[in-house]
């Protein structure tokens, strides 16, 4: 059930058979087989309908029985699916009405994973972040746009396929692939897996991966939401930086050693000096005449 121009809605998304040339077709809510469908809840049977939907009498060939089921979302009756013949011998009964009923089922879970995949998706394209959805099997089912482009890959060639064979096999990484097997049947997460690798396309990179279990409505088993953050730019400035510290520090150890020697060799020249200038000016004294006695006298 959609809704056009402010009115409620059917459209007919898929079609088989002698009517597939209406494929899209609609049929209003209100006065249609399939409303009826939808208010009273339930599997209806109705013969010849065009003469109480006179809209049907221009649709050849005519109808002559169809079968309805509603199909249910959240409990809530939201579309139907439908069986019809065109010939007076063929009549539907009980075994037709259940195997109808279980193939509404089916639709209804098949519509349902696709409404939330669509949701999904939609919120996934936001986040700028590379990001994978993957299934128990590690299928991926969809991934970010942000994805694609770091990784150098494309949807048609990604979606549907085993994460460890995307890409020749780029991310067939045994112990990534066990820690991501366990997270639906163990419950476990992955946080801040540091991974290296080499990627064809991309050469050495460092990655940190987080990985949790992500519930959905209508999927029990749920499915893994894989984040993935490239620190490789990251990487190699910590990497620069230490280099640079470690250059400084032997730098630093080099220029104090090469100060110290000058001055050690200053000061061991201005003790041999001290000590030398203390021996001469001993030997001097040694070797001074001591002083006689005063004489006084007067001149004639």
């Amino acid at each position: 059930m959609e809704e056009e121009n402010g009115q409620k809605i059917f459209r007919w998304h898929g079609v088989a058979g002698e009517y597939e040339p209406y494929l899209w077709g609609t049929t209003p809510r209100n006065f249609s087989p399939c409303g009826t469908v939808l208010d009273r809840n339930a599997v209806q049977l109705m013969s010849n309908p065009d003469r109480h939907f006179s809209y049907f009498a221009q649709v050849q060939p005519l109808i002559e029985e169809a079968l309805f089921v509603p199909f249910h979302v959240s409990g809530e009756a939201v579309g139907t699916i439908w069986v019809i013949s065109h010939a007076q011998s063929r009549r539907f009964d009980a075994e037709d009405a259940r195997v109808l009923t279980t193939l509404g089922e089916f639709a209804a879970a098949a519509y349902q994973a696709v409404s939330g995949m669509i949701a999904l998706k939609g919120i996934i394209a936001t986040i700028r972040q590379p990001l994978v959805v993957l299934d128990g099997s590690l299928r991926i089912r969809l991934a970010s746009q942000s994805f694609y482009e770091h990784f150098q890959v494309s949807p048609v060639v990604t979606e549907g396929q085993y994460l460890y064979q995307l890409g020749d096999g780029q991310w067939n990484i045994p112990a990534l692939r066990s820690l991501l097997e366990d997270i639906l049947p163990k419950e476990t997460v992955l946080d801040n897996f540091k991974l290296t690798h080499d990627f064809p396309s991309l050469g050495r990179r460092v990655m940190l991966l987080n990985a949790r279990k992500l519930l959905r409505e209508g999927n029990p088993a749920g499915l893994i939401l894989l984040a993935i953050e490239d620190i490789t730019v990251r990487k190699n400035i910590e990497e620069e930086l230490l280099r640079s510290n470690e250059d400084s520090q032997r730098f630093a150890y080099v220029a104090a050693h090469d100060l110290r020697s000058p001055l050690n060799a200053s000061m061991a020249l201005l003790e041999l000096v001290d000590r030398n200038a203390k021996a001469t000016m001993e030997e001097d004294d040694r070797h001074s005449p001591s002083p006689g006695p005063a004489l006084s006298g007067c001149g004639h």
